[in-house]
């Protein structure tokens, strides 16, 4: 079920997509824009029944990898960003400067989390800002970090049993399934999740949880450095740190060629799409799509091209259309999806399946 309605709806988002970047008149604009909104919202509220579903029947696993908590909490906020700017919000990210640089954890799931509760704030707050603030909690110790991650709102005050407990309320099943799905999502990674409303303070979500550290493997030696490069060589020749994008996959082969494999049909034409967005005035989507780029780029080993693209995000922060900055990273992109793409075909040609 979950093949035969993302399959139509993928179609319609990607043509969507294709459709925008030719010549329209206003009007055509809008009406496909309307289209790719609404399929996007369709395609999240699928998802969430989907996730909803799977954890209730006790089918959703969680699949740990290295990631940076500081890069979750940007990007998290980066995908709001343009979404708050639109109704009049101010949306900020804040992260303490003595957080481990990396930790183990479900980082796809986090991401899911946090986009839910950041949502659920820039949607019901119709003045003022939201918040997502990441800090330490207590002193850590040897098993990992306890990390507290905090969006506030300054929206009116909201119950938080009918927020978090009742995933169908009238008018706002989608929203409250949402915030079910984050509270579910949250005890399964060994945290809690927690709202906390005053009416003259607005509303605060508090998820927290231990982070495990890395174990000391995790920093590849000679001998993983040659298994990695033996294994992508066409992106080890670029420079990629492929042990250590091993690593963060748990020494899984298959699991990293998945994600490379996603990677390639995903990013194909972005600095195109990221070009045309300038061009069309929408900055901030521009912007989010570079620092979504770079962020992966992180996560994979990829130095080369995450610096390109957080060139490109700098830019346009600093009001540039970054023409230069992207002049740079085509090229830079190119060369990784042509590595990416011969690792991966040689992989399939030798047959190995191996983690």
């Amino acid at each position: 079920m979950g093949h035969e309605i993302r399959t139509p709806l993928n179609a319609i988002i990607g043509l969507t997509e294709l459709a925008l970047r030719g010549p329209l008149d206003a009007r055509q604009r809008s009406y496909l824009e309307q289209v790719d909104g609404a399929a996007a919202s369709l395609m999240a509220m699928f998802n969430d029944i989907l996730d909803f579903s799977r954890i209730e029947a006790g089918k959703l696993h969680m699949e740990d990898c290295v990631f940076s908590v500081r890069h979750a909490a940007e990007q998290a906020c980066a995908e709001w960003q343009a979404a708050a700017q639109a109704e009049g919000l101010l949306l900020e990210c804040t992260v303490d400067a003595d957080l481990p640089q990396e930790v183990v954890g479900d980082a796809a799931r986090l991401q899911q989390l946090l986009q839910h509760l950041l949502a659920h704030s820039v949607k019901f707050t119709e003045r003022g800002q939201v918040q997502l603030l990441l800090r330490r909690e207590g002193a850590g110790g040897a098993d990992g970090t306890l990390l507290r991650w905090e969006v506030r709102d300054s929206g009116a005050a909201r119950d938080a049993a009918v927020q978090l407990y009742e995933p169908a309320g009238p008018g706002d099943s989608a929203a409250g399934l949402g915030l079910s799905v984050a509270r579910q999502l949250a005890a399964m990674m060994g945290g809690h999740l927690l709202l906390e409303s005053d009416p003259a303070e607005g509303n605060r979500f508090v998820f927290t949880a231990l982070f495990r550290h890395p174990l000391p493997g995790t920093v590849a030696g000679a001998e993983a450095q040659a298994a990695a490069q033996a294994a992508f060589p066409a992106l080890a020749a670029l420079g990629a740190d492929m042990a250590g994008a091993l690593a963060r996959q748990q020494g899984n082969r298959a699991q990293l060629r998945k994600v490379l494999g996603q990677f390639l049909q995903s990013q194909a034409a972005l600095h195109a799409a990221i070009g045309d967005a300038v061009a069309l005035g929408d900055r901030q989507r521009a912007q989010r799509m570079a620092h979504t780029l770079a962020g992966l780029a992180a996560q994979l080993g990829l130095e080369g091209l995450r610096q390109a693209a957080a060139d490109v995000t700098n830019a346009l922060r600093a009001g540039g259309d970054a023409a230069a900055e992207l002049a740079q990273l085509a090229p830079e992109l190119d060369t990784v999806l042509q590595a990416i793409h011969a690792d991966l075909q040689a992989a399939d040609e030798s047959g190995e399946q191996a983690a």
